[in-house]
């Protein structure tokens, strides 16, 4: 039976090693979903500028200082009883690696190589004075509290130059040693964008030794005192706006128990009062060694009320929870096996947001290893503790979903693709670091004048007004092909396009149709079936009820028939690469000069293919005589589900392209009475005519 015992523990110890695992060096973690592709750029502007791939840390430890001789180790796994403050400098990949190289990396979905990270150097400023024992005479208080307030002012010099004011704090697992801590948080801060202030909070936890395990859940309930000083002295001494803390595994004790004493310290206070007062924003929880029974104990106590919010993530498939709870005999917080909630705790946790709880089990590569170093191999789970501290998006804003039978949060199945487009969406794009051109000019703004007769709208900052532009405009000479002028800024695709014909030659009785004819082929959907013909499997052109009757009663005057009319285009196409078909349906609205000699037609889409998240588009068309002059604009909006910038801006591009090559081609030519009648029947049916294609250049 001894035997049995012993192996249960080994295991238990083996398997909880990893929770940060890895001596002096450790690997970069899995780049976050939302990340991934390069969509989305985590890197402030200042990293951008400075170029570096060296960052520097702040770290907080109560571990003693190794001797001299073993100083490049910096700090023991003894306990130091101080709390010791300084920074560290943290070396990204091999020396010699450029900024440019290790961005890209950073951004990969798959690294089929790791990049290595390690501590480069440490600077100790000071020891916290609030932590040294009143009958303690080893440390000068008074040298303490000047150090403790140098350790403040350069917080509060690198939160000045941030964009984010807050603080984030990390507390390692356990049986790790003083680096390894300081390599995680320097990750996670690496993924957001190295804005704010980062601090890595190293416990005593022993990096040897079987019954470490032990000896460690100890040690975090005497670290948790430290804790409780240092974050009421970051609240007390730096600008800070909020003060974040991410807890892991037998971290989470560390946590808990700090908060847990500061709640009983401030008893009787409000929420809102210590949210003014400690500033503690979000508390993550990740793979929570903590007794459930326990949590509840200090929940009991009010601890969730010390913070704005407090978040649990948990998975059925924590193998090293498991062992935990076997040795224990107690169900773990960080797990969600044998949970059997309460109603009233059901409905809590659906009414309240001061505490969160996610279920992480079916989160993409959730399970790898022993599942429990989630945050780091999940890129659902990294993207989402980013999305909460970054962010500051709401659990339903990051586009996780909650059961009403228990109330916990889950991840949806295209759960990255949805927190992409709210990122996006969020702040006008600010959020997401999207472009200023699609912040600013997210819209034509068209507006029509009375009648339908004028039309006007922004186009990249000016200012358009039809008919006018198209009668004064500059346009290229008759014979030279469409001229064209793009702009393109991620994420956004401008294209204008003009050209001129002659309509000399054209037989004189079907010269009046000439603005008919050019309204009937520029509002003809399958173009995008010239376009792409091997892509395209259907499409469908609607004229508006009772056209047919109102054109032919009008002599086929389409245009003046048309004018403040809508019709419809709907084209499916085939994805490719195993993609799903998509769709592009959409509404134009045509207007017509008061003179009736200059068409033109707003097309707005009401659905569009994945890969734009918006494209709106003009078409003007002038009879100048002899001459025809024709314009065409386009706006479009890049979606975030393309991971490939620069190939979904040429995807963009060329499309519109194809588009106005195929329409210059339609219009150089002029079809008969009869391909006129009978292609307006046809369309009527959602076909072509034959006689028609057979025009085909």
């Amino acid at each position: 039976m001894k035997i049995f015992k012993s192996f249960w523990l080994v295991g238990l110890v083996l398997l909880l090693s990893s929770c940060a695992g890895g001596p002096y060096k450790i690997k970069l973690m899995e780049t976050p979903g939302i990340f991934q592709g390069g969509f989305i750029n985590p890197f402030s502007e200042k990293k951008e500028e400075t170029k570096d791939t060296v960052t520097e840390i702040f770290y907080a430890t109560d571990r003693e200082p190794y001797e001299e001789k073993e100083k490049d180790k910096f700090y023991s796994n003894k306990r130091g009883h101080y709390l010791r403050l300084g920074e560290a400098e943290i070396q990204f990949g091999k020396k010699g690696m450029t900024w440019e190289t290790l961005k890209q990396y950073s951004l990969l979905k798959n690294q089929s190589r790791k990049l290595p990270l390690q501590v480069r150097d440490v600077t100790e400023v000071g020891v916290l004075d609030s932590t040294i024992p009143d009958l303690d005479s080893k440390i000068n208080k008074e040298a303490a509290k000047k150090d403790s307030l140098k350790f403040a002012a350069a917080i509060n010099k690198r939160l000045e130059q941030s964009e984010k004011k807050d603080i984030y704090i990390y507390t390692h697992g356990f049986k790790v040693n003083f680096q390894n801590p300081l390599l995680v948080a320097s990750e996670l801060w690496h993924y957001m964008g190295e804005d704010g202030v980062f601090i890595a909070y190293a416990w005593p936890s022993t990096p040897k030794g079987l019954l470490s395990y032990f000896s460690d859940l100890e040690t975090a309930k005497y670290s948790a005192r430290n804790l409780r000083l240092f974050l009421q002295f970051l609240a007390d001494n730096t600008n800070a706006e909020q003060i974040h803390i991410i807890g892991y595994s037998a971290g989470t004790r560390v946590v808990a128990e700090a908060l847990g004493q500061l709640s009983l310290t401030h008893f009787g206070e409000s929420k809102e009062v210590l949210n003014k007062k400690l500033r503690i924003g979000h508390v993550l929880l990740l793979g929570s060694d903590i007794d459930r029974d326990m949590f509840g104990a200090y929940f009991d106590d009010g601890f969730t009320e010390v913070s704005r919010q407090m978040t649990v993530y948990a998975s059925e498939a924590d193998k090293a929870l498991k062992w935990s709870r076997f040795t224990f005999k107690r169900p773990r917080l960080g797990e969600l096996i044998d949970i059997d909630l309460a109603p009233e705790t059901i409905r809590f946790l659906k009414e309240t947001k001061d505490l969160v709880l996610i279920d992480v089990t079916h989160a993409s590569n959730a399970k790898s290893g022993n599942g429990h170093a989630y945050f780091r191999k999940s890129p659902w789970a990294s993207s989402d503790v980013i999305a909460a501290l970054k962010y500051n998006l709401t659990p339903e804003e990051r586009g996780l979903r909650q059961s009403l039978e228990d109330g916990i949060w889950r991840f949806p199945k295209n759960y990255v693709d949805v927190l992409k487009d709210r990122l996006a969406d969020d702040n006008g794009g600010k959020i997401a670091g999207l472009s200023e051109a699609a912040i600013k000019k997210d819209s034509m703004n068209v507006k029509w004048g009375a009648d339908y007769e004028s039309l006007s709208f922004n186009f990249l900052g000016r200012e358009h007004h039809y008919p006018e532009d198209a009668i004064k405009g500059k346009f290229p000479p008759i014979g030279k092909k469409p001229e064209f002028e793009f702009t393109e800024e991620w994420p956004v695709v401008a294209m204008r396009a003009r050209w001129s014909i002659t309509t000399k030659g054209w037989p004189e009785e079907y010269r009046p149709e000439a603005i008919d004819l050019i309204l009937m082929y520029a509002c003809d959907a399958q173009l995008y079936e010239y376009i792409y013909p091997d892509s395209i499997k259907s499409s469908k052109f609607t004229f508006p009820p009772e056209f047919l009757k109102e054109a032919e009663g009008a002599g086929y005057r389409l245009a003046e028939v048309m004018r403040g009319k809508e019709v419809g285009y709907e084209v499916i196409a085939r994805g490719g690469f195993g993609a799903h078909d998509y769709k592009i349906k959409t509404k134009i609205r045509i207007g017509l000069s008061q003179d009736g000699k200059t068409v033109f037609y707003f097309d707005q889409p009401e659905y569009i293919s994945d890969y734009l998240k918006s494209r709106e588009f003009l078409f003007a068309g002038y009879d100048g005589g002899d001459v025809m002059h024709f314009e065409i604009r386009m706006f479009c909006i890049c979606s975030p589900r393309n991971f490939f910038r620069g190939e979904a801006m040429k995807r963009v591009k060329e499309n519109g392209q194809y588009f106005v090559e195929r329409l210059y081609g339609e219009l150089d030519d002029a079809p008969t009475k009869e391909e006129i009648e009978e292609y307006l029947k046809a369309v009527k049916r959602g076909e072509r005519p034959a006689s028609v294609l057979a025009k085909e250049k």
